[in-house]
């Protein structure tokens, strides 16, 4: 057999999904006979035995699986917890929310619950690995970024799955002056660490650099990731004027299309709004809202299924496409 035989070789050899073989191996009654007898011939014909060190942390760790999620009120991460729950009840293990501030430490907080709950993994929404690598490596158990981009981080243990923000915001800006706004304003978070605000700020300015411009930093709005935090940045903009507004989460760009209402402005006859994530709210706000659809099923059934094949072999990154979804928020400016 080859030494490096993983329980996704056995799933595909099985021809079951890598959460049907977590469960044979770990003896759970939730697999059908017939199935788990297929899985266990594969396993005998092949002389599986699972990795050493994945045996060692089942017998050291709860069958939990800790989902550190950074932000209190994000709308597209609760959406992705919702589709992230099954997936990881279906591999046997138990679902442990666990919320944090956008500005707490997200990996300090991993090292928490860990020493509370001995979990089997973890897996990361938002956040930022950013010199984190030895504090990660020193977790025992598989970590899994999801929405946010680890493939700089160097600690085997670490696995990622995201959509490619900077070019997702690229395209968003790109849209704007496509459609003939050239006076642009920004919200975004903070940037000053390479996290999923740096990322799309760095999108935008690579579109302003495309089209010949320069974003000028008061046009660029700090705010949170909430309704709040952009209806008041938005309120409290006394900058040149805008025709167009991109915000790098929905929830920013309904917060701040709100703000626009009250200070007696139109979306979109007075100003475009474009959003980012694709939430379901999204597509209900009047007018609906244009935004950069991240694929929120396949953020959570890819972070589940690195989270497995993490305790089998080093982590991998994957990096998926957002889609453009043009609503009712955006106009075209007469040239």
């Amino acid at each position: 057999m080859d030494a490096r035989m993983t329980i996704k070789e056995i799933a595909r050899l099985s021809g079951v999904g890598i959460s049907t073989v977590s469960r044979v191996l770990n003896k759970r009654p939730d697999v059908n006979e017939e199935t788990r007898e297929r899985v266990m011939e594969v396993i005998r014909r092949e002389g599986y035995e699972p990795n050493t060190n994945a045996k060692h942390l089942k017998q050291l760790t709860s069958d939990c699986v800790a989902v550190i999620v950074r932000g209190m009120n994000n709308l597209f991460f609760s959406g992705l917890l919702e589709k992230l729950q099954p997936g990881i009840e279906r591999a046997g293990l138990q679902f442990l929310p666990y919320y944090i501030d956008e500005s707490d430490d997200e990996v300090l907080a991993a090292q928490r619950v860990y020493a509370e709950r001995k979990v089997r993994g973890i897996i990361f929404l938002g956040g930022c690995h950013t010199e984190c690598d030895a504090l990660l490596r020193a977790l025992p158990v598989p970590c899994v970024f999801s929405t946010v981009s680890a493939a700089t981080c160097q600690a085997q243990n670490v696995s990622s799955v995201s959509a490619d923000d900077r070019q997702g915001a690229r395209r968003a800006v790109d849209y704007l002056f496509d459609c003939g706004h050239t006076e642009i304003l920004v919200l975004g978070g903070e940037t000053g660490e390479w996290n999923i605000a740096r990322l799309r700020y760095e999108g935008v300015c690579d579109s302003f650099r495309a089209h010949g411009r320069m974003l000028a930093p008061e046009r660029y709005l700090v705010s949170s990731f909430s309704f709040s935090g952009a209806y008041e940045a938005v309120r409290s903009y006394t900058g040149t004027p805008y025709t167009a507004v991109f915000a790098m989460s929905d929830t920013m760009a309904i917060g701040a299309a709100r703000a626009l209402g009250d200070l007696g402005l139109s979306v979109p006859e007075d100003v475009s709004i474009i959003g980012y994530d694709g939430i379901e709210l999204a597509s209900y706000y009047e007018p609906v809202l244009a935004t950069m659809r991240q694929p929120q099923e396949t953020l959570a059934d890819k972070s589940v299924e690195l989270l497995l094949e993490t305790m089998e072999q080093p982590g991998k990154h994957i990096l998926l496409e957002t889609e453009l979804i043009e609503g009712n928020s955006v106009v075209r400016r007469q040239a």
